[in-house]
């Protein structure tokens, strides 16, 4: 073990002296030499960096600490969050905790545990007196679900790094570790670490630094290190570009402002690429995004993808459930025949002739109800007067609509009652496979149907997580209903791998953009 160095530098200093020394190191061992930043972003801008350059680098080396432990239990099988919040609801499903029932609780919960994990909490002693029989139904729950990890030999993103750790370090571990930048690493994270610390040859640690602890907490003792470094920094106090704040009076007028003044700068000759939008809460601002950028034509790359449920594809084959499970209710059945993914014809007929019979919901009403204006036609038929011919062309449109509704119950009925997962996983793609579902389109927009194609793939991959993890409580049986909400749930917790337009502007979270040189940074919705 070689001492440890310890480099204080002012944030955002000093990334060009340890990417060149990161170069040289791993020249001499590529695959010995590793990169540890904080964010995925500043990551691949780096490897993006080193090859530009022509210096040929393993992607894999350089990575956030997550990253790392990932490639250190490559052999492992790690469960991402959309997994480990499916485990949660089916065991939440059970019963045995009423006391964590209700909307939200499993994402609350699921963020809960990582934090009790991370920071290492010995929960509910910490809370003291002030544990409830909520903490005591919360600390059981959490006992359930590291077991059933342990015993399916399942890690999920936090217990990751516990795993890493156990690692023997003369089997997968580097020997020369860089580390940039990380703010304030949590106790887990600081194990990892220190782990590294410890056991490789060459330990090289840059923290961002101002000497006063209100501004940086972390001076980075813990580490024992040989040697501190404290770099002054190379910048002037005079800034030099201009930093300017704007209010609006909502979230979309935000964005269009912003685009306005990317149009302009666009216009006055910088490149898209040189811009980069930023927010706390890249998710619920993406959508307002995808709204404005288009109709200011501004070329831009999301770097959060959209929810799958936001897919016009995937709202479609999830809404094929919540029909019967909403009662099949007329909107519900018309919106499932006049989509263009469903083999279904007689859209039109259907939506003018349930309105004219009036009906609502519900299998009986609408058998009932299309009969009742089927018998109201034929004695039309009978009376003189109007053309029969006119009436004749009525019940032949009514009678086709009767017929296609009684296919559409009949095999929308399949799909109900109490079953495993599995079994209703088995009879959605039964029905899925019976209608030859979804329909795709045969020629359109390229970029429309290879993203269209994308969705389907990775719905498809939902399903079989879904499968995949519901074999961890073979017996448990859920209600449709139930099985729709964690269909739905699991589909709006994933987000799509997709990058539009590469080389636009850059939509990002605030986190990503730390330790990046930027020339153009907006920063939308600071309401804090």
């Amino acid at each position: 073990m070689s001492p440890a160095i310890l480099y204080r530098q002012v944030p955002g200093e000093g990334l060009d002296a340890f990417i060149a020394e990161f170069r040289k190191a791993a020249a001499r061992d590529p695959f010995g030499t590793i990169f540890i930043v904080p964010t995925s972003r500043l990551a691949r801008e780096i490897v993006h960096r080193l090859r530009d350059e022509g210096s040929p680098v393993v992607s894999s080396t350089v990575t956030t600490l997550s990253g790392f432990a990932h490639n250190v239990l490559a052999t492992e099988t790690v469960i991402s969050g959309t997994e480990s919040r499916l485990i949660l609801t089916r065991l939440l499903s059970t019963g045995r905790y009423p006391l964590l029932a209700g909307a939200g609780a499993v994402d609350e919960l699921a963020t809960l545990f990582e934090v009790i994990c991370m920071r290492k909490i010995d929960y509910p002693a910490a809370l003291g007196d002030l544990a409830t029989a909520k903490c005591a139904e919360i600390a059981r729950l959490f006992d359930a679900y590291h077991q059933l990890l342990d015993e399916h030999d399942l890690v999920d993103e936090s217990t990751l790094f516990t795993r890493a750790i156990r690692i023997p370090s003369d089997t997968a571990w580097p020997r020369t570790v860089y580390v940039y930048g990380l703010f304030e690493p949590m106790p887990l994270e600081r194990d990892l670490l220190l782990a590294l610390r410890w056991s490789v040859e060459d330990f090289y640690y840059s923290i961002p630094y101002a000497g006063d602890p209100t501004v940086f907490a972390d001076d980075g003792e813990w580490l024992s290190p040989d040697t501190v470094i404290a770099t002054p920094s190379s910048r002037s106090r005079a800034a030099d570009g201009r930093i300017r704040l704007a209010e609006r009076r909502d979230r979309l007028d935000e964005v269009r402002a912003i685009a306005q003044e990317i149009r302009d700068l666009v216009a006055a000759g910088v490149h898209p690429d040189e811009i980069v939008v930023a927010f706390p809460d890249l998710a619920s601002a993406l959508p307002y995004v995808d709204e404005v950028f288009p109709d200011f034509g501004i070329p831009y790359t999301g770097s959060g993808g959209r929810p799958l449920s936001a897919s016009p594809l995937v709202r479609t084959l999830l809404d094929i459930i919540t029909v019967p499970v909403r009662g099949y209710r007329r909107t519900d059945l018309v919106a499932l025949a006049t989509s263009p993914y469903l083999p279904i014809t007689c859209a039109c007929e259907l939506d003018l002739l349930s309105r004219e019979a009036r009906i609502t919901a519900g299998t009986s009403i609408w058998g009932e109800r299309l009969a009742a204006l089927a018998c109201a036609i034929e004695a039309e038929r009978e009376r003189p007067g109007p053309p029969r011919s006119r009436f004749a062309a009525r019940a032949a449109s009514i009678e086709t609509v009767q017929g296609a509704v009684r296919a559409l119950l009949t095999d929308l009925s399949t799909l109900e009652g109490a079953k495993t997962v599995t079994g209703h996983l088995a009879a959605y793609r039964s029905l899925l496979e019976r209608w030859q579902a979804p329909t795709m389109p045969g020629e359109g927009d390229p970029d429309l149907l290879e993203e269209e194609a994308q969705d389907l793939r990775e719905f498809v991959g939902l399903l079989a997580t879904i499968e995949r993890l519901a074999r961890l409580l073979p017996d448990e049986t859920a209600s449709l209903a139930e099985f729709s909400s964690l269909l739905e749930q699991s589909a709006a917790r994933t987000r799509t791998a997709r990058w539009r337009d590469s080389g636009g502007v850059q939509v990002v979270g605030v986190r990503e953009v730390g330790h990046l040189t930027i020339p153009y940074l907006f920063i939308g919705n600071l309401i804090e």
